[in-house]
């Protein structure tokens, strides 16, 4: 680990320092004028109370900023320095206008509601632009990925997908290229070209995939068949896809599993292990090595039929 990631913890917790010892000094100066400055009236006290809350208050808006500016100074994180350090100033400086309220014996929702009722309404209204804000910070100091990442987002929050094959489960899943983090919204590139806009309380819930491109992982690819062709024959079959660019180099060679049978047809599943992101284009690929080596035996049970007939 280089000194610079050890440095903003450091300087964290040395401003800090800086902020309690202002923070007891000013408490120890309030007392010891309470005490000798008998003629002071209660209005000038809370004056007084109220600067001191409000150096204190800088004091540690400035520790936590300078530290997350140090910390996303460097890297594709750096653009987002001044957003992180204005939502520490903003919920620093909202606690500190409460804490100068209650010096004044003044209630909050007083000030900021004036009812119940208003305080429900605007709680309901600011909770999504609240757990937007809150988990985008979440996502820029944690980094489960990573701007110019593709990844694949489940999310029960979007519809479902309904498959072609009951027995298939197909997950409602969105895949693309992340192009920015922002404090409120999550920016990908669909495969499909869009640009999707995705509040960061739906990413931050979701089960996020990272489609790393070094790394093999199985496509699976189903066919209906007449019974008449043999689960041999499309293995066999299948075994010509080894040789297929989409394959993976090392990995488990196709596999040719029976899904489904039913009194006319049964179901094949090809699993194949490949690096190619596009699952359409392994789909096709698949297909397109399959039909014409099955074409015969799924065409002769037609043609005896016709003869039958």
């Amino acid at each position: 680990m280089d000194s610079s990631s050890g440095a903003p913890p450091t300087h964290l917790v040395r401003d800090l320092g800086i902020a309690l010892l202002g923070a007891v000094a000013l408490a120890v100066a309030l007392y010891v004028g309470s005490a000798y400055l008998p003629s002071a009236t209660p209005l000038e006290l809370m004056l007084l109370e109220a600067g001191a809350v409000a150096l204190v208050g800088y004091l540690v808006a400035r520790a936590f900023t300078s530290a997350a500016r140090r910390f996303l100074r460097t890297g594709r994180l750096a653009r987002h320095a001044s957003s992180v350090a204005l939502f520490i100033n903003t919920l620093i400086g909202v606690g500190v206008l409460l804490t100068i309220l209650l010096v004044f014996h003044v209630a909050p929702e007083s000030v900021f509601l004036g009812s119940a009722f208003a305080a429900v309404v605007l709680g309901l209204a600011s909770q999504t632009v609240l757990a937007n804000l809150f988990a985008g910070f979440l996502i820029v100091l944690a980094q489960p990925f990573r701007p110019g990442e593709r990844i694949s987002m489940v999310s029960s929050s979007y519809g479902a997908i309904w498959p072609s094959y009951p027995h298939e489960l197909i997950y409602p899943t969105y895949t693309g290229v992340v192009r920015d983090i922002s404090l409120f919204y999550t920016v990908l590139e669909l495969d499909s070209g869009r640009w999707a806009k995705v509040p960061n309380s739906v990413v931050l819930s979701a089960l996020i995939v990272n489609l790393d491109p070094t790394i093999p992982r199985s496509q699976r690819v189903r066919m209906t068949l007449p019974l008449a062709v043999s689960p041999e024959l499309v293995r066999d079959a299948a075994r010509a896809l080894a040789a297929s660019p989409l394959t993976a180099p090392g990995s488990p060679g196709p596999q040719v599993q029976i899904a489904d049978v039913s009194p006319q047809s049964w179901d094949a599943v090809i699993v194949l292990w490949t690096r190619e992101p596009d699952e359409d284009r392994v789909r096709d690929a698949v297909l397109g090595e399959m039909l014409p080596r099955l074409a015969p035996a799924t065409a002769a049970p037609t043609g005896r039929a016709r003869r039958a007939a």
